[in-house]
């Protein structure tokens, strides 16, 4: 075995443990007792995914300092002493007592060994009260695991010590503060790492050399709970000696009570090691293509006025995103842009999927036109826009609901407005020759999450009366565009007449609500070259879950790369991410993303 410094760590290498056994560290604390050590197997990312057992604490534990033998990877642990000292400790020279046991436990060396922390080049920054920008508070004695602020606590920026004596930095209370900053005084180009303890942070980093915020929303559906102590990659970055990092506080922590800061342990900046992973797809896939909802933007307060519109279409083009796909609004709902058909039947906060209710999107519309907003600042960075419609719920009842649909219950089959009725298709149809008004570069058609009822001759009505509102000139100028669930008879036969009348010029077959399983591309590719058209490969935003709808898992990176490598060897032009709003704020999806154009 051998034992030395790495990147801030102790690692314990060359442990030659046998299947079924494990290892066990433990220090010698300052108390003369020795003490658990903070113990990781490995640090590949995706074991950050992996679901938990209620039991172990996971993967980074300092409650018994012991990895089983299955969990490690390149036969090695690592030792996160930060954590156990809560900093950098005074005295470096420590004793680590490390044993090997076998399947059941049994022993086969129980050694101790003099060990000196050295973190070397790597800079840890947990000294929170030397940040700018802002009073910080201190709080003692937070409960390890809060799920809401401490009654008697000052609301603001606040270094909170739990009852393990971390200094984790945090925010009380829903008032608006500004950001902090620190100039860390590196010169060099620096992989950033941060550390939090629990399940939740929600925040952006801004950060050398870069034209866009670092969204991090970490939380359960991200990365499964229990996953303590975690280290996330954020990214490389040049430093000069007078740049700064700054934690900004995010909007949606301040108006929706699900939602919260959480909690910043220490930053970790390590001289660059890391390799950029390239995909597997870079230099064959052409096109990116982001589904994206401003309703769901605006809900969190993140896209109120011009200013935060054009900060959205900067982070599509750090992505390096080719196509936004986005929606204006939804059948029997209300629409995002003024002056249409679809006006809102009733007045109140909408309620999104949290059950939350928000103004947020009243107020976007109360300050720009998002139609009229988006496309010219999409043209100035290269990206095509295309305005959607999905074919969907009225939500009948809600502050969604359009005054037609209200009007007319006689209009609906179930709980949705019926197709086969030719007031029904005119109405829908109206908002693409509203929508073609403005300098767009496209129409698009969702039916992906709302198939039911649907008919070949209701989907060609609906398609050919688009085509009639916008008229033949209009459309040659546009690309019309369409998403559908795939292995449906209806959908097949309606999309093989509208390749044939010209009413469709791309496609993007999928599932109904999820990114498994796999898509069979190849009918449709078949299908779309007779036609001259093209294909695009869904990558879904929701992955398998045993929860329900709003608690689902989102997709993982390596997931996605094994469908992206799947649909452009079958043929698809580009990949078409829906609910492409998790992305933005996902930092492990965003570097997938990333790595599908690297050259």
């Amino acid at each position: 075995m051998r034992i030395m410094n790495w990147n801030g760590w102790i690692l314990l290498d060359e442990l030659d443990l046998p299947p079924g056994g494990g290892v066990k560290a433990e220090f010698l604390a300052d108390t003369g007792r020795f003490e658990p050590a903070c113990l990781f197997p490995n640090l590949s990312e995706e074991t950050l995914f992996e679901a938990h057992n209620h039991q172990d604490w996971n993967w980074a534990t300092e409650y018994r300092g012991l990895v089983p033998e299955r969990m490690i990877r390149d036969n090695r642990v690592y030792w996160n002493y930060y954590v156990n000292f809560a900093g950098l400790p005074e005295n470096p020279h420590r004793t680590l007592r490390v044993t090997r046991y076998a399947s059941g436990g049994r022993v086969l060396s129980c050694t101790e060994e003099s060990v000196s922390i050295d973190p070397g080049d790597t800079v840890f920054l947990s000294n929170w009260h030397e940040w700018e920008g802002a009073p910080i508070h201190r709080y003692t004695g937070m409960e390890p695991n809060r799920q809401s602020d401490p009654a008697d606590a000052s609301p603001g920026w606040t270094v909170a010590n739990c009852i393990f004596g971390h200094p984790r930095l945090t925010i009380f209370g829903t008032e608006e503060v500004p950001p902090l900053s620190y100039c860390p005084q590196l010169s060099g180009r620096y992989d950033l790492y941060l550390c939090l303890k629990e399940e939740v942070l929600e925040c952006d980093l801004e950060l050398p050399g870069t034209n866009v915020l670092e969204h991090l929303l970490i939380t359960p559906r991200t990365i499964p709970f229990n996953k303590f102590w975690k280290e996330l990659y954020i990214g490389a970055y040049d430093f000069t000696k007078s740049d700064c990092i700054r934690i900004h506080q995010v909007t949606s922590t301040r108006f929706n009570k699900l939602r919260r800061f959480g909690d910043i342990f220490y930053f970790k900046l390590v001289p660059t090691q890391r390799v950029v992973k390239k995909s597997r797809v870079a230099g064959r896939l052409q096109e990116i293509l982001f589904y994206s909802e401003p309703y769901s933007i605006a809900y969190y307060h993140r896209l109120q006025n011009e200013q935060m519109a054009e900060k959205l279409v900067d982070e599509y083009a750090a992505l390096g995103v080719d196509k936004v796909i986005c929606q204006m609004g939804r059948t029997g709902s209300f629409v995002l842009y003024a002056n249409s058909v679809s006006t809102r039947g009733r007045a109140g906060d909408v309620r999104g999927d949290d059950q939350q209710s928000s103004n947020g999107v009243a107020e976007m519309m109360k300050h720009m036109d998002i139609l009229e907003v988006l496309p010219p600042l999409c043209r100035k960075k290269g990206i095509k826009f295309l305005a959607n419609m999905g074919v969907n719920s009225s939500y009948v009842g809600s502050p969604l609901e359009t005054k037609f649909s209200m009007q007319h219950p006689e209009y609906y089959h179930h709980h949705l407005l019926d197709f086969s009725i030719p007031e029904v298709i005119d109405f829908a149809t109206e908002n693409f020759r509203e929508m073609a008004r403005y300098e767009i570069d496209g129409l698009s058609v969702s039916h992906t999450r709302y198939p039911y009822w649907q008919t070949k001759d209701t989907i060609l009505a609906f398609h050919r009366g688009i085509v009639e509102k916008i008229g033949w000139q209009r459309r040659r100028e546009l690309e019309l565009n369409i998403s559908f669930v795939c292995d449906d008879p209806d959908y097949y036969q309606a999309i093989e007449i509208m390749m044939q009348e010209d009413l469709i010029d791309s496609i993007v077959p999928g599932n109904m609500m999820c990114i498994h399983p796999p898509v069979n591309l190849t009918p449709y590719i078949q299908l779309a070259e007779r036609w001259g058209k093209t294909v695009y490969g869904m990558i879904d935003g929701w992955g398998l879950s045993n929860a329900g709808m709003n608690t689902s898992v989102l997709p993982r990176p390596a997931e996605c790369e094994i469908l992206a490598e799947r649909y452009i060897n079958q043929g698809a032009k580009g990949l078409y991410f829906y609910q492409s709003e998790q992305i933005l704020s996902n930092p492990f999806m965003r570097r997938f993303v990333k790595s599908l154009k690297l050259p």
